[in-house]
């Protein structure tokens, strides 16, 4: 055999094996996950953020309103 015969037949890895899926939870590990969840959103309400709060944000020049872009309406 050659030394290009015994080459090719070795077995090269290409890419490492799979990892397995993750199991999925059991009843008790999901009852403690959602137990954590609602302990950290205890008291949370949301607040959205108007244009004007978005820091960084500029003047609605799509959507102008008497109050906003008046440079523009007196034009």
């Amino acid at each position: 055999m050659s030394p290009l015969d015994r080459l090719l037949q070795e077995a090269i890895p290409t890419r490492p094996p799979a990892k397995p899926p993750h199991e999925p939870w059991t009843a008790e590990e999901q009852a403690r996950h959602r137990n954590d969840l609602t302990l950290a959103l205890n008291g949370w309400t949301y607040k959205p953020q108007t244009p004007a709060s978005r820091p960084g944000s500029s003047p609605d020049t799509q959507h102008p309103t008497e109050h906003t872009n008046a440079r523009q309406n007196a034009a």
